[in-house]
């Protein structure tokens, strides 16, 4: 007989983020938290093949408030979470979270290497559902305008007087390089045009950048789907590939990489159009 490590590696990288982040904001973390210890599963209507699912199960890490009350879950899906046993699993768990009201964030491990202006991607993630949820108590109680939307860039600072920096505007930096390349005379373009597609699983990001008439940067992301409140997938991808398209510039200057011809993207360009649930904005080419 042998005993089991209680993380793997890529759990025990979740678990640092997520517990660094609870110390910081006064929260509380469970990891392997069963489901029918969050849920109140006895006579709540759920079918007999979930709530022997709910006793059964366990969410990754559930994040408390300080009162022990729950605000979301995270689940970190690896490659056996390709299965379809594993997949149906998943659906019941997404189900009942959806039932109960309770957020859930499915990440890889994209979420725990990827820094953002000095957080990872979880950690932004998680702080902006935490924002939403204090601006839309703030809307219940009155204190802000019913219909001014929630929006996570327009956060302008950690703490109140603290300096304006938009902390959580992740592509803030970038889209400032870009402007003061133009501004320099060194590109035809201020800002990118920005793509996305979506299959049941991911979304893709594609963003082009005119360097000059006939050259085009290029970068390319993509997110993971996931439901959590606060910020839709899509954003992250988009947001990741301005990120990516500065940092492509830079390598082009630098003479790292080449430019795209212009004929190039825009063939790029009219095969993606057809992609599921495409979208752009940003830059207009003629």
């Amino acid at each position: 007989m042998t005993l089991k490590r209680f993380f793997n590696r890529s759990e025990e990288a979740t678990n640092s983020e997520l517990y660094a982040l609870a110390q910081k904001l006064g929260l509380r973390l469970q990891p392997k938290a069963k489901l029918s210890d969050v849920f109140k599963i006895d006579n709540s209507g759920i079918s007999d093949e979930e709530f022997r699912y709910a006793l059964m199960a366990h969410f990754d890490f559930l994040v408390m408030d300080e009162d022990w009350m729950p605000l979301f879950v995270v689940e970190f899906d690896g490659p056996t979470h390709q299965s379809s046993e594993q997949i149906e699993r998943d659906k019941k768990k997404d189900k009942l979270c959806k039932q109960f009201g309770l957020s859930i964030l499915r990440i890889d491990s994209k979420f725990i290497r990827t820094e953002v202006r000095q957080m990872s991607l979880l950690a932004w993630l998680c702080k902006i559902w935490l924002f939403e949820r204090d601006f839309s108590q703030a809307q219940e109680q009155g204190a802000i305008p019913s219909d001014e939307p929630f929006l996570w860039f327009s956060v302008m600072s950690e703490e109140a007087g603290q300096p304006v920096t938009y902390p959580y505007d992740i592509s803030l930096p970038s889209r400032l390089y870009l402007i003061e390349l133009f501004k320099a005379s060194k590109t035809r373009s201020s800002a990118p045009l920005i793509t996305t597609y979506e299959t049941a699983d991911v979304v893709y990001a594609e963003c082009f950048f005119r360097l000059t008439d006939d050259l085009v940067a290029m970068s390319q992301s993509s997110v993971k789907q996931f439901k959590f409140r606060g910020i839709a997938p899509c954003e992250v991808a988009e947001e990741l590939a301005v990120i990516q398209i500065a940092e492509n510039i830079k390598e082009i200057f630098q003479g790292r990489a080449e430019a795209m011809p212009m004929s190039h993207a825009r063939a790029r360009l009219s095969a993606i159009e057809d992609k599921p649930e495409f979208r752009k904005n940003g830059e207009i080419w003629s």
